[in-house]
């Protein structure tokens, strides 16, 4: 029986301290009929000159290298240029199990699956931290996997939606995902759009995935652009809210409550970054963000918000902001700490 491919897809930007350890960790699978898709992203450091050495040494490597407009475009190129049944993303800093491959294609295939999803390991340096999305193995049907899984990530956000710890089938990638964004939510819009796809969803109670934590990860900055962002998905995610059936009023709710912390997050964040009481005012003061307030009352900024009382709104999340600013500092100071 011939072996079925899996195409590993790894968009590359100035990863020149973990790229080489990622990419080994992708020879190094137990299954071995793969193909990895490297897409440099118009990296300014050594990566393009470590991934052209790991070339050399495995025919199985296909190194693309394009301008840089984002991850999520990357992983487009990647995606077109694949070979492969399956489809599966690396991170250019994380690291891949011997056994990924393997038991994740094991498990898709055995219960004829759209997609399987496993637990990962959290880790800075020697430090690791289990991640589970549920406490034993699951296999869900349609229904069980958009009560369970789509009202989770996509409508509430309750467990981070990531595309590294799964294998999707390309076919229902080129039927249902037609949107790549660059580097906001692209992994959440990749996956919305992709589930109205699944049928069937197998989980793994493995740690498969190391997935590491950096100072410099994208997630923990400060990106001026999200709010302008969420302006064009939200709209997204309200079709596709109604294309699962997820659109009646708890669910509305759900989702209001989604938006609000994320500008919350995206607002707190900014503090030290000019024009922050502007930018507060003009996003509070959104026409969305009203409704998503109005929508749930009980949130912790609605009630100010819907009271238009906007300046005590922006003093409540500055002083958050602080908080947040503090514990960066002192993150930096004790990592600054350990190295000397």
């Amino acid at each position: 029986m011939v072996e079925i491919k899996v195409s590993i897809i790894i968009p590359v930007y100035n990863a020149e301290n973990y790229i080489e350890d990622s990419i080994n960790s992708v020879l190094c699978q137990t299954y071995s009929n793969i193909e990895i898709i490297v897409v440099n992203d118009g990296s300014t450091d050594r990566s393009q000159e470590i991934c052209e050495k790991l070339l050399q040494k495995d025919n199985r490597i296909v190194l693309v290298s394009k301008i840089n407009e984002g991850a999520g475009k990357a992983r487009l190129i990647g995606v077109k240029r694949s070979r492969g049944d399956y489809i599966c993303f690396l991170d250019a800093d994380d690291i891949m199990e011997p056994y990924f491959v393997e038991k994740m294609l094991v498990a898709l295939e055995h219960n004829n699956a759209d997609l399987v999803e496993c637990s990962y390991c959290i880790f800075y340096k020697n430090t690791l931290k289990k991640h589970e999305i549920f406490e034993k193995n699951q296999i869900y049907g349609r229904e069980q996997f958009r009560n369970n899984i789509i009202a989770n990530t996509i409508i509430d956000g309750n467990e981070a939606v990531v595309l590294w710890n799964k294998i999707y089938r390309k076919r229902l990638i080129d039927q249902y995902v037609e949107i790549y964004a660059a580097n906001i939510l692209e992994d959440y819009l990749f996956n919305m759009q992709y589930y109205l796809g699944v049928e069937k969803y197998v989980y793994l109670n493995e740690e498969l995935i190391r997935y590491r934590v950096t100072e410099d990860s994208l997630s923990r900055k400060y990106n001026p652009e999200l709010a302008n962002e969420l302006k064009k998905i939200i709209p997204l995610k309200e079709q596709y809210m109604k294309k699962y059936c997820m659109n009646d009023s708890k669910y509305q709710k759900k989702h209001a409550t989604w938006y609000l912390n994320y500008i919350y997050n995206y607002l707190k964040s900014g503090i030290m970054q000019h024009g922050f009481v502007e930018r507060t005012k003009s996003v509070i003061k959104d026409p969305r963000t009203i409704s998503a307030a109005h929508t749930v009352p009980d949130h912790f900024l609605a009630k100010d918000i819907n009271m238009n009382r906007y300046n005590i709104c922006i003093i409540r999340i500055y002083f958050a902001g602080m908080m947040f600013w503090i514990k960066r500092k002192l993150y930096r100071v004790k990592k600054l700490t350990n190295l000397l």
